[in-house]
């Protein structure tokens, strides 16, 4: 690859990957961490088998890195697999001394993996900066600038779906987000789950996935989703979170709500009755709203029951862990809940 080819942008990595010509060293930087994961997961999604990563995948981190094992560990073969792939993630937190054993020994030794360094910087003022242009492609994932910038980058993650989206859904879908890839990732999951028995996505399709604002309540969000209706759903949820509602409050009322469900499928697969279900097994539902659960409970089988658990779950589990808007975690899981059938 010529000197002035391994500056890539994300984008142009992604256009110019060949998995036939795969580089034995790569440095990713940047400030999207959503953007340094796809480059290097698609590196090693070419190279080492998913049952074999245990053994030739090895990643290191730079705030708790021994020097020595990250070089034995560029230094030996492939255990299972043709190749083997070394990560040092947080090489920039390396004092400089230990940055500079690591790219000469990488420049005077033969190596027997595939080597990636993921930093935040890349100085190309400094003399390690060239050594490092030397060994192979450098790839630069950094924020957006301007909403524009990420049309790219969407309309290769929707192509990558089969599907398509109309120009004016994506310019609507990049100027609605934030500018940073994992959150738009985020809601781009979200879109997908929507538009998921549809080829073309359009600009109706990205206003409700992006959501609206109105006035109602959290009865209003369970009757919208025992209806199934995505629309109102959405709708309901993004002026819950606009309201200072907390997701951890909508969460236990849909867990209640859907052990109602449960239940009632449960007494129906024994062949209770309607009348029976209503009369003596539903006293911590309203009177009024008892028939209603009936039929909700139609749209919610038994079957995906379990893993509307387990999605209930996971998103208490990420309000905790990942730093996402709680607005956003709650819209992708409820996506998701309605996905299932």
């Amino acid at each position: 690859m010529p000197a002035t080819a391994k500056n890539l942008t994300y984008q142009a990595f992604v256009s110019s990957f060949n998995k036939d010509k795969i580089s034995r060293f790569y440095y990713i930087y940047g400030t999207e961490e959503y953007l340094k994961r796809k480059v290097y997961n698609t590196i090693v999604d070419e190279v080492i088998p998913k049952e074999q990563r245990d053994f030739d995948l090895v990643i290191f981190y730079g705030d708790d890195c021994s020097i020595v094992d990250f070089l034995d560990a560029v230094s030996t073969r492939p255990f299972l697999s043709e190749e083997k792939v070394v990560i040092l993630r947080k090489f920039d937190s390396l004092k400089t001394g230990n940055q500079q054993k690591i790219i000469d020994f990488l420049t005077q030794n033969e190596i027997f993996s595939i080597v990636i360094l993921i930093a935040d910087s890349f100085d190309n003022r400094l003399k390690i900066a060239k050594q490092i242009s030397q060994l192979g492609p450098i790839i630069n994932c950094r924020s957006p600038y301007r909403p524009e910038e990420m049309l790219p980058w969407i309309n290769g993650e929707i192509n990558n779906q089969n599907k398509t989206i109309d120009k004016d859904a994506a310019l609507l879908f990049v100027n609605r987000v934030e500018m940073d890839y994992m959150t738009a990732a985020s809601e781009l999951e979200k879109l997908l789950l929507f538009s998921i028995n549809t080829k073309r996505i359009t600009v109706s399709d990205v206003q409700i996935s992006t959501g609206y604002s109105k006035t109602y309540s959290v009865f209003d969000l369970l009757n919208a989703v025992g209806e199934r209706d995505m629309r109102k759903t959405f709708i309901i949820v993004e002026n819950l979170m606009d309201n200072k509602e907390t997701a951890v409050f909508v969460i236990s009322m849909l867990l209640r709500f859907f052990v109602q469900l449960w239940r009632i499928n449960a007494l129906k697969a024994k062949k209770i009755s309607d009348e029976e279900i209503v009369a003596k097994h539903l006293a911590d539902i309203y009177t009024s709203y008892r028939r209603n659960h009936l039929q909700y409970a139609k749209r919610y089988p038994l079957s995906i029951i379990p893993s509307i658990f387990s999605i209930l779950l996971e998103t208490d589990t990420e309000l905790k862990s990942i730093n996402l808007e709680e607005a956003l975690l709650v819209e992708r899981m409820l996506f998701r809940i309605f996905a299932l059938r």
